[in-house]
C-alpha cells in the first residue's frame, strides 16, 4: 500500500485512534498511567509531524526513536522542505534541523486540547544508510558520519539487507551493511536492523563483523520463533510493532514468547504498518499502545486462554477450510498447528503487569537515550 492510500483524521487535530472508516476504537488494554517508548518511527513521513508528536504526548509517551537516511532519494519533499532548512543541508535527515519546530508546534496543539502542561516524548535520532539506498553510499557517508556525531544521535539504522524489494544490489546491500556495522563499533552505538527475505545472510554478516557491544535491534520483527532464534543468541533486542497484532500473525506471537523481557521493546515503524484495529489507517507513534497490549496478552497478562488463542492459527493459514477445521479432533488440531502452552508465570519472571510495561520502557531507554558517547564527543570537541 502506498503512503497516499492510508486514511488519516487529522483535519481537526483529533487525538482519538480511529479506523479506516473513521470510526473512534476503544483504547488497548493497558495499566493506566504508564510510560511507552516507540523505538522506530519516521516522524516527517507521518501527515503531520507536529500532531504525532502531540497525540504521543497525549497519550503518555516518554520516547520516541526518530529515523533518517542521508542517503534518501525519494519520497522527499524538497519543495515542502524550502525555507525550512539551510539550502545545502540534506533533505534525507532534516528532521534535525525541523524538530524544534515541530516541537513548538506541538505544544501548541496540546495547549488547544487544555493540556499545556503536558511534557512531549523525548526524540531521540537515528541515522543510517537504509539497504534500500545503499546504492547511494558514496554521496551519503560524508553527511552519515557528520550526523552520528550530533548528541541528540543515539543510534546507527537502519541498516541491514532487503531481499524482497531489490533496490539496491545485493552485493552492495552487503558491502554498505557491513561497513555500517564497522561504523557502529567505533562510534559505541546500537544499530538498527531493516531484515527482509534475508535473515540468513543478516546474520553470517552479524557474526562475520561482530555485533556492536552498544546493543543491536531487530526493528520490526514478524517472523517465527526458528528465525529469530539466531539474533538471540548474538544478544540482540528484539523490536515488535503493528505486524504482531495481525491476525494472520500467531507465530510471531509465539515467538515474542521467546524474547528475555530485558531485550523487549515496542515500536510502529510509522506511518507504516498501522495495528489491529486500525489497519489501513497512517500508523503513528502513539499506535505503539497497540502493540504492547498484544505482547501483554502473549506473555499471559490478559488470561492464558486470551494467550492462547492468540498462538493459534486460522483455518486459512493451514491451507484448509473451515469445514475441514471443524472436522478434526482436538488432538490433530493442535498436531496442525503446534499450538505451544508456555509457563506463563516463569514468562512473566515475577513482573505484574505495571512492571513488565516499564521494564519495556527502561529497556527503550537504556539502549537508546544514553549520554553521547565518547566517539561523538571527541569529534565535536
Amino acid at each position: 500500500m502506498a503512503l497516499d492510500d492510508f486514511k488519516n483524521f487529522d483535519a481537526a487535530l483529533d487525538y482519538e485512534r480511529r479506523n479506516s472508516k473513521g470510526k473512534v476504537k476503544p483504547g488497548p488494554a493497558l495499566p493506566e498511567d504508564i510510560r511507552i517508548a516507540d523505538t522506530h518511527c519516521h516522524i516527517r513521513m507521518t501527515a503531520n509531524p507536529a500532531l504525532s508528536i502531540a497525540r504521543a504526548a497525549h497519550h503518555g509517551f516518554g520516547f520516541l526513536m526518530n529515523m533518517t537516511d542521508p542517503a534518501e532519494d525519494e519520497d522527499t519533499d524538497l519543495e515542502a522542505l524550502r525555507g525550512k532548512i539551510a539550502p545545502d543541508a540534506n533533505p534525507g535527515t532534516a528532521d534535525y534541523e525541523l524538530l524544534d519546530g515541530w516541537e513548538q508546534e506541538a505544544r501548541g496543539i496540546l495547549a488547544g486540547w487544555g493540556e499545556p502542561e503536558v511534557p512531549l516524548p523525548r526524540i531521540r535520532f537515528g541515522v543510517g544508510v537504509h539497504p534500500h539506498n545503499a546504492r547511494n553510499w558514496d554521496a551519503a557517508k560524508d553527511v552519515l558520519f557528520e550526523r552520528l556525531h550530533d548528541p541528540r544521535t543515539a543510534c546507527l539504522g537502519e541498516i541491514g539487507l532487503d531481499y524482497h524489494y531489490d533496490l539496491s544490489p545485493r552485493p552492495v546491500q552487503r558491502e554498505v551493511f557491513a561497513r555500517q556495522l564497522g561504523i557502529a563499533q567505533e562510534a559505541g552505538l546500537p544499530v538498527s536492523l531493516h531484515i527482509r527475505e534475508a535473515h540468513d545472510e543478516a546474520v553470517d554478516i552479524l557474526k562475520a563483523c561482530g555485533v556492536s557491544e552498544a546493543g543491536c535491534i531487530v526493528h520490526c520483527f514478524n517472523l517465527d520463533a526458528a528465525t529469530l532464534e539466531p539474533f538471540l543468541e548474538l544478544g540482540c533486542h528484539i523490536a515488535f510493532g503493528g505486524p504482531i497484532t495481525f491476525r494472520k500473525s500467531w507465530e510471531t506471537r509465539v515467538a515474542a514468547t521467546h524474547v528475555p523481557i530485558d531485550r523487549l521493546l515496542t515500536e510502529t515503524d510509522a506511518p507504516y504498518m498501522a495495528p489491529e484495529p486500525l489497519r489501513g489507517t497512517e500508523c503513528l507513534p502513539d499506535h505503539t499502545a497497540y502493540s504492547l497490549s498484544m505482547l501483554l496478552t502473549c506473555f499471559g497478562y490478559h488470561g492464558e486462554g486470551e494467550a492462547l488463542a492468540g498462538f493459534a492459527p486460522r483455518p486459512v493459514d493451514l491451507g484448509i477450510s473451515r469445514k475441514e477445521a471443524k472436522a478434526l479432533t482436538q488432538i490433530e488440531w493442535g498436531r496442525a498447528h503446534a499450538l505451544e502452552h508456555p509457563d506463563f508465570a516463569a514468562l512473566q519472571a515475577g513482573l505484574d503487569e505495571r512492571a513488565f510495561c516499564e521494564c519495556l520502557y527502561q529497556n527503550a531507554l537504556a539502549l537508546l537515550d544514553r549520554e553521547p558517547t565518547s566517539w561523538q564527543e571527541g569529534e565535536r570537541a
